[in-house]
């Protein structure tokens, strides 16, 4: 089967492709718990604190648990919370991107890219990037221009194959695919 390049896809289909994974970020975001609530709940737990307390003194966790704390636990919580190399950037692009290949097999071809602890897939045929940290949901790369979420925040570019990345504070990356840990 040849490869089809984004540019030999007619526009409507292009935007098709688009509103189908805006759609479906959109839903499973929403559907799903993609929070940072298992992290929070086992760092109260951890410290021994009431929700109250956490609740009206938010930097309270940070003076009771430290990172040698938590590095130190070998608990099985521990390594389900924090351990592990994935979270939830990549199994929310996962999920996305399993969701659109198997309703629309041969219509999308995407790659993850690790961003050194952010994980998102990038569709090498319609330039839709699925990231859980944007406030717009999918975003489309157009080739060889600047984009960032709400005009503010890091910037992606696409261009000749490489997916670069410029983050706020102004470290610039250019990465290549990666394949997620299937474990």
């Amino acid at each position: 089967m040849a490869s089809i390049e984004w540019q030999d896809i007619p526009p409507h289909n292009k935007n098709d492709l688009y509103v189908i994974a805006q759609s479906v970020w959109k839903e499973i975001f929403h559907k799903n718990a993609y929070t940072n609530f298992p992290q929070i709940q086992y760092l109260k737990d951890t410290a021994g604190v009431p929700w109250c307390d956490l609740l009206q003194n938010p930097k309270l966790l940070s003076t009771l648990v430290t990172d040698d704390a938590i590095l130190q636990d070998t608990s099985f919580r521990n390594v389900l919370t924090w351990a592990r190399s994935t979270g939830r950037c990549t199994s929310f692009a996962v999920a996305v991107v399993r969701y659109l290949e198997e309703y629309h097999p041969g219509a999308y071809d995407f790659k993850y890219y690790d961003l050194g602890g952010h994980r998102v897939a990038r569709c090498a045929r319609s330039g839709i990037l699925i990231d859980s940290s944007s406030k717009e949901g999918a975003i489309r790369l157009v080739d060889g221009e600047w984009s960032t979420f709400e005009n503010v925040g890091p910037r992606w570019k696409w261009k000749d194959g490489m997916s670069k990345f410029e983050g706020t504070d102004g470290k610039m990356a250019s990465l290549t695919p990666y394949a997620p840990s299937q474990k």
